[in-house]
């Protein structure tokens, strides 16, 4: 008889013991999910920040001055310049810059080599954009071209 409480109390003991890794594995399971749900792809978020590029005045793209107006995806050739993309977007330049999204662009018929940002590291592209296709404000013409973006992080 005195055996049987103490074998009551062992049970509960280990069933509590149980019961409660259950419930904490299960709570970091669902944790892990919902992080792996809610995660922005890499890839996502580099092509978000390269849209600046054909989109925003401050970089390539064309601005009538006579009317103020942005063209996006038309990219004025006097921008395409290195000066001007690291107005545009520029990393630290201590070794966090490194783990930045660093950029290469190249237009298609209108630059010789990759404008670079201060930490892109040609040897180390990690992964490039789908082609875009833009095009180049020359004169009255507007040519169509293509723009490749490689990312080195």
């Amino acid at each position: 008889m005195v055996f049987d409480a103490t074998r009551k109390s062992l049970y509960w003991m280990m069933a509590g013991i149980v019961i409660t890794m259950t419930i904490f594995g299960f709570a970091m399971i669902l944790s892990m999910f919902q992080n792996s749900q809610l995660a922005t792809p890499e890839e996502f978020e580099a092509e978000i920040i390269a849209l600046r590029f054909t989109q925003s005045e401050d970089c390539f793209a064309y601005k009538d001055l006579k009317t103020g107006r942005v063209f996006p995806s038309v990219i004025d050739p006097l921008k395409l310049n290195k000066d001007q993309l690291q107005r545009c977007y520029q990393t630290s330049t201590s070794a966090k810059g490194l783990k930045d999204f660093n950029f290469g662009v190249e237009v298609d018929g209108f630059t010789q080599t990759p404008l670079m940002t201060n930490n892109f590291i040609l040897n180390r592209v990690k992964f490039e954009l789908p082609k875009k296709k833009v095009f180049v404000k020359n004169g009255d013409q507007f040519i169509e071209t293509q723009m490749k973006v490689s990312i080195s992080r």
